[in-house]
């Protein structure tokens, strides 16, 4: 047993290590060009939060045209209402009720595909209903398409709140944005989000769209990046100048809903990143059983107390670099104490994931 905790340590520490190097290696874009654009945000009962999504968008300083689909996926409350008010005042943003599907399509993957048939723009921006861009959002993704680069992501963080409780919350938030950008600053495109995204029309549809995972209810994030550069001879960029805000999963079965919902399209990576989580997964999993057995000399020897050491400062390497480059310093008291409840709950969401037991807008 200590050699498949070892082997799946030195896999682990390797993953973070590479991280660690990319986030040293995050540059701005360079390109100027601005062409035509689409924004797409697939909204299903966000009459609550669509009001600051559109009020954001409509302060983009993009200099090219650029139009705002939002793809209304049967809401039952006043969403469709609330976009409609903002079509009245301002033609760029477009109301799409989407149409149900005739094939098994997941529902939002579904509703991307209708927006990019009723648009037209070169480049495609995709946020989420619940979070809010910058002003330079459109812009700062753009100049990450020099040639070559088909798909371009950014960070994602939580609004600053001072309870230890919430930073621990950011913080594990926070760390999917640190894993993404470093990943693909050195070379491994590992994972994107839709609360960030942008990509080529042409990199899209030479990709051949969604392809086999457009059944898969999430995913149309990482497993359309994955795609993209599995199937044609497009790049991945991360924008390290630009995140969004989005607003954090308040109840503990919301929380782990959404992160099993992440964890669901593990096994759909390509197998060097699944091995990289599979090593991950037996080396949580092993800790978790492992650390009481020594605390009770079940488990003589130093390979348990070295692993959790180990993993405590891999950790602490990539948690750090990322909070410097993202200037998110004052989640780093909560690194310790989210280190305690991050064993569990990574195991949990990936059972959980993996047994598909999570729900998407209650579906």
């Amino acid at each position: 047993m200590e050699v498949v905790l070892g082997l799946a340590f030195v896999v682990y520490a390797a993953g973070l290590l590479r991280i660690f190097v990319g986030l040293g290696r995050l540059r701005p874009g360079m390109s100027d060009e601005r062409p035509a654009a689409t924004v797409l945000v697939a909204a299903r009962n966000e009459e609550k939060n669509i009001v600051a999504c559109l009020n954001a968008l409509q302060e983009q300083d993009y200099p090219a045209p650029f139009e705002v689909l939002v793809l209304n996926d049967s809401s039952t409350d006043r969403t469709a209402e609330r976009v409609a008010e903002f079509s009245s005042r301002d033609p760029r943003i477009r109301l799409l009720n989407v149409p149900p599907a005739v094939d098994d399509t997941a529902p939002k993957k579904h509703a991307l595909l209708c927006g990019l048939q009723a648009s037209n723009g070169e480049l495609v921006f995709v946020t989420d209903a619940d979070c809010v861009v910058r002003p330079r959002w459109m812009s700062h993704l753009a100049s990450h398409f020099e040639p070559g680069v088909g798909l371009v992501t950014g960070a994602v963080f939580f609004p600053t709140e001072r309870s230890l409780i919430a930073r621990m919350r950011s913080l594990d938030f926070a760390a999917y944005t640190f894993c993404a950008a470093g990943a693909m600053a050195s070379g491994w495109p590992l994972i994107a989000t839709a609360m960030n995204l942008a990509y080529r029309r042409e990199a899209f549809e030479e990709a051949g769209g969604f392809g086999r995972d457009a059944h898969i209810r999430s995913g149309d994030d990482d497993l359309l990046l994955h795609t993209i550069v599995r199937e044609t001879d497009w790049r991945a960029a991360f924008a390290p100048e630009e995140w969004v805000l989005t607003k954090p999963e308040r109840s503990v079965g919301g929380f782990l809903n959404q992160r099993m919902r992440w964890a669901s399209k593990a096994f759909r990576y390509p197998p060097g990143m699944t091995a990289f989580l599979v090593a991950a997964f037996v080396l949580y999993g092993t800790l978790l059983a492992g650390l009481p057995m020594w605390l009770f000399g079940a488990w003589p020897g130093v390979a348990i107390p070295a692993a959790a050491a180990g993993k405590v400062l891999v950790d602490a390497l990539v948690i750090w670099r990322g909070a410097r480059v993202f200037h998110k310093r004052e989640l780093l008291g909560a690194f310790l104490p989210a280190e305690l409840v991050h064993l569990p709950y990574i195991l949990l969401a990936s059972v959980g994931g993996a047994m598909g037991l999570f729900r998407w807008k209650g579906r």
